[in-house]
């Protein structure tokens, strides 16, 4: 089949795209590299705009290459980015839907305006506060591509989530929809076990999302850690903004990655440090397993709480060394098991194949 994908989040399509075509699909990325993550553009379409290209520069390219868009089994679009802002015009869309068969909505990240209309009712969300009560005010503030959104979800074809937070927001939506997992390309991610030297390494990654992923109690709970005695040593860092190649790096060398502890389930950056080999702390809660269809993952569970989060981290730097690395090696199989993009790309062409 002749596969296009619009859009990027955090690797999610250029892992995917991998699985596609090692399966013998022929693919077409069309993003921007995802910003400051510089992730690979296409295999052959450039990225339009950028920092070479306002919006409305972009908009008038992309409507001058409509042709580009045309002919394709399966589009694929991420969210909702490429019908707000000027990326495509009202004509390059409706192009788009009509000369090709089938249009999929992935939905993941957090601009999805669904999502900021469902998510106070989960367990685990980005709004929740550190007393446990919700940001009413936060989450009433609709992301800017919500009519992006709505129309996104009248006019695909189906839907796929990525767990139970996702599943939630769109449990009342009469669309076909399947809960897939996160895809890792395992062969561009090479095995790092875990050799833990004189003090164990904790890494943090921000990247440009504290708020969403509880970093405030995260750093509180590392203060906490600081005043406690452990078997193991630690030393701990945390930063974002990095490109994806440079990110590899920091979590290569890295032993315990905390992901997040806002959320119902690991994303692309625990997902990253599991293929590496390393412990993640990160969502990793009952429904999200079984919304995917999934054993649980050897990922220990973080709860939004900086003082569960300062017992989490003391209980696991009282283990001996080879208990935490071989924790690292049950993520790396567990990626291989579940992950590997072949196996996700497989399960999103059986829900296509679902669609008729």
């Amino acid at each position: 089949m002749k596969i296009l994908m619009l859009g990027e989040y955090s690797g999610y399509y250029s892992n995917l795209a991998i699985g596609f075509e090692k399966l013998g699909h022929e693919v077409s990325l069309f993003n921007n590299g995802h910003g400051w993550m510089q992730l690979s553009a296409g295999r052959s379409y450039p990225s339009y705009g950028g920092r070479f290209y306002g919006r409305w520069m972009q908009r008038a390219m992309l409507s001058w290459d409509r042709k580009l868009f045309a002919g394709f089994d399966l589009v694929y679009v991420i969210n909702a980015e490429f019908l707000k802002g000027g990326r495509f015009d009202p004509n390059t869309w409706e192009w788009i839907r009509v000369n090709n068969k089938r249009v999929i909505y992935t939905v993941c990240g957090q601009r999805d305006s669904n999502l900021h209309r469902y998510f106070p009712y989960a367990r685990k969300h980005m709004f929740l506060k550190s007393d446990g009560t919700i940001d009413l005010i936060a989450c009433a503030k609709s992301p800017p591509n919500t009519a992006a959104c709505d129309q996104l979800v009248r006019e695909c074809d189906g839907i796929t989530t990525i767990g139970a937070t996702y599943d939630l927001a769109y449990a009342n939506m009469e669309k076909p929809r399947a809960s897939i997992p996160l895809p890792a390309a395992t062969e561009t991610i090479d095995f790092s076990p875990m050799k833990i030297g004189a003090a164990v390494q904790i890494f943090h990654g921000i990247q440009t999302r504290p708020d969403s992923k509880g970093t405030d109690a995260i750093l509180e709970g590392i203060s906490s850690l600081k005043e406690r005695e452990t078997s193991l040593p630690f030393e701990f860092r945390h930063s974002g903004g990095h490109a994806l190649s440079e990110y590899l790096k920091i979590l290569a060398a890295t032993d315990i990655s905390i992901d997040q502890c806002k959320s119902m389930g690991y994303g692309m950056n625990g997902l990253f440090s599991m293929a590496l080999g390393k412990v993640v702390c990160a969502g990793n809660e009952p429904e999200h397993q079984k919304a995917l269809g999934l054993p649980t993952a050897p990922v220990v569970n973080l709860p939004f709480d900086s003082a569960a989060i300062a017992d989490i981290l003391e209980d696991l730097l009282n283990r001996p060394k080879q208990q935490l690395e071989e924790i690292g090696r049950a993520n790396r199989t567990y990626v291989e098991q579940y992950h590997e993009a072949t196996i996700v790309a497989q399960r999103h062409l059986d829900f296509a194949e679902s669609l008729g």
